[in-house]
């Protein structure tokens, strides 16, 4: 794809383009030692499921550290431990913003594309600034199966009236780059500290979150063929 054909960029949102992952892994941790777990839960535990749908994601952790929760009731608590942490910590990656400001200014469109449930993905872009620009949303409650399934992107393109040859996708975690290449995209892997178990496969290449806080360096070597 050459950058005459792009027309939209579609980015993930936790890790990519803020810090809440590490805070879902703070609400994580909290949850599982309000349960009296067994074992503390450790930084690589929640790396390694990084991505993947929650149910799973709060399945293998509660393996791991030795208890057991209805996943109804792990769900809810687990939120109301982000919802905090959200208000409280949630930031934009240094350069975001600009880089936003930079794409709109070159009339590409911008999707975000998420896991998330929409009311966890409105809280996060309130808090961290990026609401006004974020027209067109992708959440876990807009599709029947999230990453690694490709309906996710297959929706955003809809949303962005793109296609695989307009569009590029900007994701941190295996199952999130899965899920573009499945629909057809080429992938940018971002990468940072919580991802490093990630191999981002199939990405076009891969750039660092520190490199966003010069957005326009960020921006010309995502759009380097």
């Amino acid at each position: 794809m050459t950058n005459d054909l792009l027309r939209a960029l579609l980015f993930d949102m936790d890790g990519t383009l803020v810090n809440t992952e590490e805070l879902k892994r703070k609400a994580h941790e909290r949850t599982l030692k309000g349960q009296g777990a067994r074992r503390l839960l450790e930084l690589n535990d929640y790396a390694e499921v990084m991505g993947r749908p929650f149910s799973e994601v709060s399945r293998e952790l509660m393996e791991k550290a030795g208890t057991n929760l209805a996943p109804h009731d792990y769900r809810h608590i687990w939120n109301i431990h982000y919802a905090k942490l959200v208000d409280e910590f949630a930031a934009a990656h240094e350069g975001a913003l600009r880089l936003f400001k930079m794409i709109r200014e070159r009339r590409l469109k911008i999707a975000i594309v998420s896991s998330s449930t929409r009311i966890e993905m409105e809280r996060v872009l309130r808090k961290t600034g990026l609401a006004p620009w974020a027209v067109n949303l992708v959440s876990g409650d807009d599709v029947t199966a999230v990453k690694p399934s490709p309906e996710p992107y297959v929706k955003a393109m809809k949303l962005t009236f793109t296609d695989r040859d307009s569009a590029l996708a900007l994701e941190d975690t295996d199952a999130g780059c899965e899920s573009a290449l499945a629909a057809g995209l080429s992938v940018i892997g971002v990468r940072h500290e919580l991802n490093a178990r990630h191999r981002l496969q199939g990405t076009r290449h891969i750039l660092s979150v520190h490199e966003m806080a010069n957005p326009e360096l960020f921006l010309s070597r995502l759009l380097e063929p």
